[in-house]
């Protein structure tokens, strides 16, 4: 081999290397630097919606219960020798509100339902090993009156938000063991009749900065909209028609699974 052979494969080495210093920079500078130190926290909530769900779940009397070409199903009760009541249950897809998906998109806000003035809700903190850091209790419109969330910058929070779209009433924030408290055993409980609201988000938080914690919530149980039509029986109106319930729900927080 001469020397002008070895000068090129030099000279190629050479461009080679320079060329992987610049594309490990680029990736470098491309790189968020997060600032250690304490990170302010500043809460904010905007909307409520709907998720959207493609199929209703499977019905408690399957033998009594027939679902039709558009996803209607339908139920049937004797009530006695000469009346039977007959239910349908049908999705409601002239909604506008967003389906759900991983993120929230500022088109799914504008479709959005404003969260109302003074509604509670509560804001839980875990670490990214999901330990309990600190929980703190806003007022929709109001939040700058509560204490800051101060944590460390450049640690990877967990944040759970929770509400029951109330102006008076939260659930307390419970752990299934109150001597080790962790996102995989923490709850809610609320009355059946409670609006569940639930989101959450994982922030890395950053010294200096403005660390802002943008809730969205969805609601997490169905609304159902109950139309009784009596034409068939023969007369003219119905009268004194109730409709009650009272279950305990419970709102997992780390799945937002109501059981």
């Amino acid at each position: 081999m001469n020397k002008l052979q070895l000068f090129s494969i030099s000279k190629l080495l050479v461009f080679i290397v320079v060329g992987l210093s610049m594309v490990s920079c680029k990736k470098e500078s491309n790189k968020t630097e997060y600032k250690l130190g304490p990170a302010k926290v500043t809460v904010k909530a905007s909307a409520v919606w709907f998720e959207e769900e493609d199929k209703m779940g499977e019905p408690i009397d399957a033998d009594h219960t027939a679902t039709n070409a558009r996803g209607v199903k339908s139920h049937k009760i004797n009530l006695n020798d000469k009346f039977m009541l007959v239910s349908e249950l049908s999705p409601d897809k002239s909604s506008a509100y967003p389906k759900q998906s991983g993120h929230t998109t500022a088109s799914q806000i504008a479709d959005s339902d404003d969260l109302p003035a003074l509604t509670q809700y509560g804001v839980a903190v875990f670490d990214a090993e999901g330990n309990y850091i600190a929980d703190r209790v806003y007022v929709h419109t109001e939040e700058d009156t509560v204490d800051p969330l101060v944590l460390e910058g450049g640690s990877s929070y967990t944040f759970i938000a929770y509400s029951v779209n109330s102006t008076s009433t939260l659930p307390a924030l419970m752990f299934a063991d109150s001597t080790n408290k962790t996102l995989a055993t923490a709850r809610i409980e609320g009355e059946g009749s409670d609006d569940l609201l639930y989101d959450r988000k994982e922030l890395v938080l950053s010294s200096g900065d403005e660390n802002v914690l943008d809730i969205t919530f969805k609601h997490k149980l169905t609304e159902i909209t109950t139309v009784i039509d009596a034409r068939a029986t023969g007369y003219a109106s119905m009268r004194s028609v109730r409709i009650t319930h009272r279950i305990i729900q419970q709102l997992f927080l780390p799945w937002s699974t109501v059981l």
